[in-house]
Parts: C-alpha cells; structure tokens; sequence
C-alpha cells in the first residue's frame, strides 16, 4: 500500500486532515520511512513550546451592536457594561469560568468543565430575557452565544486554535437571545442536563476546513427556562464625604519615539503616587486602579466621580537618551479646571531631583505641607548610577503583571543586574526582596526558605539605610511568610504610619490580623485598601482577604458574596474556591459547596483534605485555628470534603498501550523479551512522555498507562513512539519483533495516590485492544483536536460496543504518522 506523504509547508499554513471510510492499517515501513524523513525532528515544530491544555470555549457577541450603536452610542455603551457587570461576569465566575479577553460587543471565555459551560450559557441568556423589559424590542441588548470543546493553545492573557475558532462560528449561527454548541458539546452534557437542543445537521462555516455538526438552543426556549440567580453588587465601602485633599496619579503619557519607554513613563507615575502619599490628610488613589485609565479618553469629572477625589494629577514624558522632559498639570475634577502646571527639563542623574520638585511644588499648590519626618527615599539615591535606577523601573513595571512567572523572574533579574551595578541601592534591595517573597506566597519558588532568608537579609539592608514604608510593608509579608505574626503586625502598622495609603500594606494588615485570630478587627484595614484601589488589578485577593476573614466571624451570607464575587474577578486561583465551598457548606448550601471544592481541587490536586490544606497554608495562631474549626472546617465536612484523603479528579488526555503478542515473546525467550521491552521504555517511551510533558502513571507487565493535560501532546507522543519502536524493530526477524498496540481517550479521571481510574481510562484500555499491532486507535474526541494540528489520517470505524462501556464509541485508527508545521 502506498501512502502519499504531505509535502512541508510553509510557516503558518496547517496541513489537512484525512478521514477515510477504507481501513488501513499503519505498516512498519512507512512509519520507518517517515522517520528516515526526518518528519519527527523536533527542530521542524517550533511552535511545540506551545502550553496546550483542553477546555470548553463560550464565545458572545450582541445582535445587532453597530446599529444599537449608532442609533445611541453612549446609552447602549452604560446598558452593555450593567449587563456585563451585573450578571455575565458573576455568572461565569459563579461557574468557575475565566473571562479570556472583551471584544468591544463580546467576549471570550473558557471553562475547565464542558457542563459548567453551557450552564453557565443558558443563565446568561435567561437572565438578559428578563432585563430591559422597559426598552422597546428593537433596542434590546441580546446576546448570542457559541459553546465549543477542545483543545486550546495558551499565552499569558489569550487562547487561540480551532476550539476557538469554531465557538466563534457557532456563535454567529445562534439566533439573538439562543445558543449554538457543537456536537463534542452535546455529547458531553446530553446526559448531565435537561436541555433540548435543535439538531441543525452540518454546518459549513467560514475558515474551518470540515463541517460542523450544531444544535441550538433557540430564545423561545430559553425563555421557558426557570429564572437564575443573579449576585449582588459587590460590597463596595461607600465614602459619605470626598476628603479635601483627594487625588489620583493617572499615568503619564510617553512620548518618546521609543515605545520600549513606556515603564519610564510609568516609573515616574509611580515614584509620584508614593510621593503624594506622603503628604499630611492626603487621600491618594492607588496605582493599580490609576492605570486601569491608561490609553484610555479622560473625562476628568467622570474619573473624579468614579473614584471619589477632587483633584486629578497628569502628564507626560519624553526621554531622548539620557535627557528627560516632564509636563505636569493638576485639575480640579468639580470643574475640570487647571489648578497648576509645569514643565521640568532635567536629566537620568538628576531625575530624583526633579520628582522631589514637582511634588514640593503640587504640595504648595495644594496649599499643604509636607509630613516633616518622613523624608524621601530617592534622596538618599541622588548619586545612583543612571542605568541602575533605569533597571529598577523596569523591574518595577514587570511586577505589576500580575499572575505571570515569566514576568517575576525577568523583574528579579532586572533588580538583581541593578544591585550589580549599584550595590547601594535601597530600592533594588526592595524590589527583589518583592519579588523573592511573593515568589514564595504565589507557590512559585522552588527554594523557599533560602528565598525568604535573602528577602530578610535585603529588607534589613535598606531599612539600615532608609526608613522606607515599603520595605517595612515587605518585611511584614516576610514575617507572615514566616509565620511570626506578631513581627508583622509591628512592620505593617509602621509601614502604614510612614504612607497611609499604601494599599498593599493595608490589605496585609487586615490578613495579618486575621491569622492572629482577630478577622474583625483586619476588616476596617482590608476595607480601606479596597476603597483606595476600587479598580485594583488584584480586586481578587482584596474580596477574598474581606471574605475569609467574614467566613471566620460565621458571617456566611456575607463570605458567600465576597468570595463569589472574588470567584469572578480570578477564578484561577484554587484557594479562593476552597475558601467559598467552606462558605456554602457553612450556609447550608452543600451542592454548591462540592461544585466550589471540586474546582478548587481540580485547580490544586495536592490540597484534597484539611490536614493537606494546613500543611500548604501553615500560618496562623491557636486562636485563628479555632475560628477556624468552627466555621471553615464545618461548612467542608458537610461538604464532604475528608479530614486526610488523596483522591481528586481531572480532565485528562489518557494514552493505553500493551506488547502484542507480549506473553508468546515471553514463552519463547523471557530474558530477551524483558531486556527488549526495558529497552524500549528507557530509550524511546520516557524520553518521549517527557517531552510532552506527560506522567507515566504505572507500568502493567506487558504495557502501560500515560496521561497528558493536551490530546494533542498525547497524539504526537504515541505516534513517535511508535516510529521509533518501528526502527528498531527493522532489523529485528518477524516472529521476534517487541510491538506496542496504543489506545487514546479524553474523559475524566479519578485520581488516587499516584494511580487513575474511572471510564476515561477503561475507554482508551478498549481502544488498545482496537488497534493493531504498531498502530494506534483514538476516540472522537482525540481525533476532532488533532484536526489541523497533526500531519495525520484517519480510518474511520464508526461507532464500536466496548466491553463494560455503557454508550458506544466512535473510533478511528490512524492511518499517516507525520507531523506538520504547527
């Protein structure tokens, strides 16, 4: 049989996938001359470092949205944001979804779990069906709705592939007010939830090489669906009286010719915000909520409404090599009046100068004057090396990117060269010891304790040599790290003495104070930081901090709300989940209790009893554990969550595979057969798990069990062990020949100790038992994410009975093993 191989492609373009009636099966020899082809070299596939995982997709658009544009710019721009505030964003939060990215008139979304996804799209549409009853039909916000599965290729804020390519065509199919999911979908929730959907047949949409089998869910039956529960509006503190002397720091535009500039730019907005803090009764807003309105139209009295301050500070600045030119303008957001401005002209060596300047000046416009012991910190700098300054801000400006492990380390190195440079330098010593101590409170350090020992001794470095609020504020997240809880009270509270507005300060003091076992009194401190940065990048561990230390009084109404509404700010964080199935149970609501640990456990597979969680989150007082008994510990029992217990579940991509013939090869020559077979597993198996970052799960004898986060790395893995073993096997005689058969399934699996059960497994060990020798059998869903991502062909076998499997399998056995440009 010949088999035409695909030519190489050109960058960027994808080979087509084959699906043929005829079955073939994959011969010894063309898998060895695929691999004298050079087809598996690594090299070819750049795009491997590539994080795949798999997930269900919600894509959203709204109907209609350049004519409700057009016909009312600015009210349907305020309806569109209440619909998303008030119900989209709780609801996939609720449904321990993640907003990927808004579009404008839509929005991305992704979901660990398929069901939680279309839940979570029929609520949606349920509660749009009930808003707006006053606006006329024409005018209404509707939404429509796309629900896919598969696999997603991930980057540090976005997913992309054809999973969310085809939720995307879905949704453009689905009628305003309904909801289109694609078959995977259907299949996956049929069973699990009471909702008729319209089988539309194939679809042909645009950009997606096969058709597409759809069902909807039109808006007359969603209309019939009982009413969800809606959250409510986040506990916000409300301010009665905007304090005199309140003020926001919006980010200075940059100028200079060279966008890299920008985190100089930010830098000085930075060093300005702290600066203002300083002054005696000011109210100033944080950094994180002030850069929420960065590129963005001012409207000085909007901002001054949002944020509850009376004057707004901006700027600019251009930097030309080592010169630096800062405008700065003060405006009365009543009014929209300018109070002040200047312009400074100055260079790197003398910027500290210059900053000291323009916020002596804005104090004197400002008619205050500064606290007389509190001197700046820069001015102990003013001979600091240009580029050893230039490198703090910049590893300043990565640690705000919150979240990402690659920006940690590339701040931690910037701080590290800046202390080459410049071995003085107070705030190089802050920044890394920032950056080494919330390594360690985000799970990321590998070396903890030799990490909070050199945050310890870089903290005692610049506090010798500057009585600086941010370092004592890090020395207290040091101290809690270290569970001396009494120390960081001490260096929070004067961390706070020396810049009251200090957000990050404040909100560790209130978690501080409730690991002393005293939650009521760390709720004032937390509240504060939360009306400071009302729009902070990490709303998320300011809600759950207020939540926690509510869920510890026996508030439970009042954790419920917090925590899901700290669920939908980042639902990634696995803790904030634990936290909120403690608050359900607690409250009685054990349904949802098991929904919110389920995810937690999902998301933290190693936190799956009490004991575990006290082991990973050690910090706390005899008093705190016994709040804690109370209230966390009742609300998971009742959950069911076990005082010691390691089993949990996951989604997994799971590789089945045996010897053929392995018990004959054994009668024949056992010795040569266990040697051959050790062999093959060192040589070729590992390596290549490895390096598709799978996990061995254990050996059987004659085969083996693998799984992998990506059906895609599954695939790939399967199909070059076998080429390998079929080059090994060329000079091996017939009757002697080690072969593997190999089966690969998607499904849940139930995970104890190191093993993995359930009928995810059972599925890929009878699509093992499909394939012949040196070939590889695959389920549906397998071979719908290796479309377009593999160079590879398929049999299709139809629907197959499998022994102990209670609904038939749709199995198709690979054909062509190759890989394409990805």
């Amino acid at each position: 049989m010949a088999i035409r191989l695909a030519p190489r492609l050109a960058p960027g373009r994808v080979p087509g996938v084959g699906v043929a009636r005829r079955p073939h099966v994959v011969t010894r020899e063309i898998v060895v001359e695929l691999r004298e082809l050079d087809l598996f070299d690594q090299g070819a596939c750049p795009a491997m470092a590539s994080t795949r995982r798999l997930a269900a997709i919600l894509a959203a658009d709204v109907a209609g949205y350049s004519r409700l544009m057009g016909g009312d710019e600015e009210g349907t721009h305020e309806r569109l944001k209440a619909h998303l505030r008030e119900l989209v964003d709780p609801k996939i939060g609720e449904h321990k979804g993640r907003i990927v990215k808004n579009t404008g008139d839509g929005m991305l979304a992704e979901f660990s779990s398929v069901v939680d996804a279309v839940r979570c799209a029929t609520e949606i549409q349920r509660g749009m069906a009930d808003r707006e009853p006053d606006v006329p039909e024409e005018r209404r916000i509707k939404f429509r709705i796309g629900v896919n599965l598969g696999d997603v290729i991930v980057e540090e804020h976005d997913i992309f592939g054809d999973g969310v390519n085809v939720a995307a065509r879905l949704e453009a199919l689905a009628d305003p007010g309904g909801i289109c999911i694609s078959r995977v979908v259907r299949d996956q929730v049929r069973d699990k939830l009471d909702f008729t959907f319209d089988d539309l047949g194939e679809q042909q949409v645009k950009n997606i090489t096969r058709p597409v089998r759809v069902y909807a869910l039109g808006p007359e039956a969603v209309a019939d669906l009982p009413a969800p529960s809606v959250l409510p509006a986040p506990p916000t503190p409300q301010m009665t009286v905007v304090p005199r002397l309140s003020i926001v720091v919006l980010p200075f535009a940059n100028l200079s010719n060279d966008p890299e500039q920008e985190y100089f730019a930010d830098g000085i907005t930075d060093d300005l915000t702290t600066d203002l803090s300083r002054i005696s009764a000011s109210f100033v807003i944080a950094r994180n909520t002030a850069f929420t309105y960065k590129h963005k139209p001012v409207d000085v009295k909007q901002i001054g409404r949002e944020l509850g301050v009376r004057y707004i500070l901006e700027g600019s600045v251009r930097r030309l090599g080592d010169e630096v030119r800062v405008n700065v303008q003060l405006i009365d957001s009543e009014n929209g009046a300018h109070l002040w401005a200047d312009r400074f002209d100055t260079d790197l060596a003398n910027l500290a100068a210059a900053q000291d300047e323009i916020t002596g000046r804005l104090a004197r416009a400002l008619k205050v004057e500064l606290v007389a012991d509190v001197g700046r910190r820069i001015d102990q700098e003013r001979a600091i090396d240009p580029d050893a300054r230039d490198l703090v801000m910049r590893g300043r400006a990565l640690l705000l990117k919150a979240g990402s492990v690659a920006a940690w380390r590339e701040a931690a190195a910037a701080f590290e060269r800046s202390l080459k440079i410049d071995p003085h330098s107070v705030d190089a010593r802050i920044g890394l010891a920032t950056a080494l101590g919330r390594s360690v409170a985000d799970g990321w350090s590998s070396s903890v304790q030799q990490d909070l020992a050199r945050a310890e001794q870089l903290l005692l470095e610049a506090l010798a040599d500057a009585n600086s609020a941010s370092a004592h504020a890090e020395m207290g997240r040091v101290r809690r790290l270290q569970n001396r809880l009494a120390e960081a009270k001490v260096e929070l509270e004067t961390a706070i003495a020396l810049d009251r507005n200090l957000v990050g300060a404040l909100r560790q003091l209130g978690q501080t104070m409730m690991y002393l076992g005293q939650p009521e009194a760390g709720i004032p401190y937390i509240e504060k930081a939360l009306l400071l940065s009302p729009r902070d990048s990490d709303l998320a561990s300011v809600y759950r901090a207020l939540g926690v230390c509510h869920l510890l009084l026996g508030h439970a109404d009042q954790a419920v709300e917090l925590l899901s509404r700290a669920r939908a700010e980042n639902p990634r964080f696995w803790y904030i989940h634990y936290w909120l199935a403690a608050a359900f149970g607690l409250r009685g609501e054990v349904d949802e209790a098991r929904g919110a640990l389920a995810e937690s456990i999902r998301l933290n597979p190693e936190v799956n009893s009490l004991s575990r969680q006290r082991t990973v989150q050690p910090w706390g007082t005899p008093q705190y554990w016994s709040l804690y008994e109370n209230t966390v510990n009742v609300g998971l029992r009742r959950a069911g969550f076990p005082d010691e217990m390691t089993v949990t579940r996951r989604l997994a991509a799971i590789v089945a595979a045996d010897g053929a013939g392995y018990s004959r090869l054994i009668g024949a020559d056992e010795h040569s057969t266990l040697q051959a077979f050790k062999s093959i597993l060192a040589e070729l198996v590992d390596p290549a798990i490895a390096a598709h970052n799978g996990r061995l799960v254990k050996t059987t004898g004659d085969g083996l069990l693998v799984e992998f986060t990506s059906a895609v790395s599954a695939l790939r893995c399967a199909t070059e062990v076998q080429a390998g073993i079929a080059e090994r096997n060329s000079t091996v005689p017939d009757d002697r020949r080690l072969e593997f058969r190999i089966g690969i399934n998607v499904g849940d699996v139930v995970v104890e100790d190191d093993d993995i059960f359930g009928d995810g497994v059972n599925v890929a060990a009878r699509l093992e038992a499909l394939a012949e020798p040196g070939g590889i059998c695959i389920s549906a869903r397998v071979q719908e994410d290796a479309a377009g991502k593999l160079d590879l062909s398929f049999d299709d076998l139809g629907e197959q009975a499998l022994k102990n499997i209670a609904r038939p399998v749709h199995v198709y056995r690979v054909r062509r093993i190759g890989l394409g440009n990805q």
